[in-house]
């Protein structure tokens, strides 16, 4: 069961990731921003798994689904994550 560390190094690594895709050269086309996109989402569901780590590990996507639709009303959700210290959250303003 990964740690909170390891769900939020990854993130960062997906977050540089996407940076340097952007970056270029050449200038990003369509296909390098479809890439980007799901790099970000990806570093979003570490951000996720690492709320909830080391007690809790999802081992499906329907898991989580079902288990933030049981404990979180969708207006919680957001606030929650934000508030807890996820300071690579914030590098997302930077890409």
């Amino acid at each position: 069961m990964p740690a909170r560390d390891a769900h939020l190094r990854q993130a960062q690594a997906n977050i540089d990731f996407a940076k340097r895709l952007l970056a270029g050269p050449p200038e990003p086309d369509r296909t390098t921003l479809q890439w980007v996109i799901t790099v970000i989402f990806y570093a979003g569901l570490h951000c996720v798994e690492a709320r909830f780590a080391p007690s809790i590990h999802f081992t499906s996507r329907h898991r989580r689904d079902d288990y933030m639709a049981a404990v979180y009303h969708p207006d919680e959700i957001a606030s929650d994550l934000l508030g807890h210290d996820f300071t690579v959250l914030a590098k997302f303003g930077g890409l």
